[in-house]
């Protein structure tokens, strides 16, 4: 069990929209049972174990919220999208990315 391998996983739905959709559909038959945020968390732990992937629950959060809060530091706010559209000055970062 790893956490690179959660990461793996995570990377790996975020690129496939099909399998994304299956995961989606298995949170949300077991949605009508009402279940719980954990409950949700075991579900994908052992839906990624049917693909090959081997991480725990705890494994599974920690990199999903370290991910999730790397996607939201990279998230430009309105008012830097306005500088950057109005020709202002780069926001901190943004010059090596659109380079």
């Amino acid at each position: 069990m790893s956490k690179q391998q959660a990461k793996a996983f995570i990377e790996k739905l975020r690129g496939n929209k099909e399998l994304l959709t299956k995961l989606k559909s298995v949170l949300n038959t077991e949605h009508e049972a009402e279940t719980t945020s954990s409950d949700h968390v075991e579900l994908i732990v052992n839906f990624a174990s049917g693909l090959g992937y081997s991480f725990s629950s705890e494994e599974y959060k920690s990199v999903a919220s370290t991910m999730q809060s790397v996607d939201e530091q990279e998230e430009l706010s309105d008012e830097d999208l306005e500088n950057v559209a109005g020709g202002n000055k780069m926001p901190p970062g943004m010059s090596s990315v659109l380079c």
